[in-house]
């Protein structure tokens, strides 16, 4: 329905049923954050999300953007970076029943990404059967990475880093390296 009306049906003069029916507007999706994004020592990031839409939520996704105002552009990530993608990540879905209203948690391993460890921003979206899409956007966040205790094995990881983020950074990694 496209507004409010009223279906009447005749026979000739008399009036045989009289339907009204009221227009509901279909509501954008809405999406958020349940607690806090954890992330664990061995780079996974665990996010809690609530959705809901008045019809039920179809799909739902995330979308992780490196800040590049927020990184520390010092070393190895001085230069410009080659290649900063954003990760586009489904949400897990119930598996049945209703979707009206959910929280679920995504649960990604992060580690070997080449901003695991730099400042992003994280966009959910959820996504009902009109193709109506709400969105949310968390600010602040750092992008999971797997730690490191030992300072060998830290020192060659940044360096892998380094080179990830620009192959102009090759003369100095090999240099690191050479140093470690």
């Amino acid at each position: 329905l496209a507004t409010s009306g009223t279906v009447v049906i005749r026979d000739g003069a008399r009036q045989v049923a009289l339907w009204r029916m009221i227009a509901v507007p279909d509501r954008v999706p809405e999406i958020a954050l349940e607690g806090m994004v954890e992330r664990t020592p061995r780079g996974e990031m665990r996010l809690s999300f609530k959705a809901s839409d008045d019809y039920g939520v179809e799909t739902a996704g995330a979308t992780i953007t490196l800040d590049l105002n927020r990184v520390k552009r010092r070393h190895g990530l001085a230069v410009e970076p080659e290649n900063h993608a954003a990760v586009s990540l489904d949400l897990p879905m119930p598996m049945g029943g209703d979707r009206t209203e959910f929280t679920e948690t995504l649960v990604e391993d992060l580690a070997r990404h080449p901003g695991a460890g730099l400042p992003v921003s994280i966009e959910l979206t959820a996504t009902d059967a009109a193709g109506q899409t709400g969105t949310n956007v968390i600010e602040g966040e750092t992008m999971a990475e797997r730690r490191f205790f030992e300072p060998l094995a830290a020192a060659i990881v940044e360096q892998r880093r380094d080179l990830l983020w620009s192959r102009k950074n090759a003369p100095r990694v090999r240099q690191v390296l050479r140093a470690v």
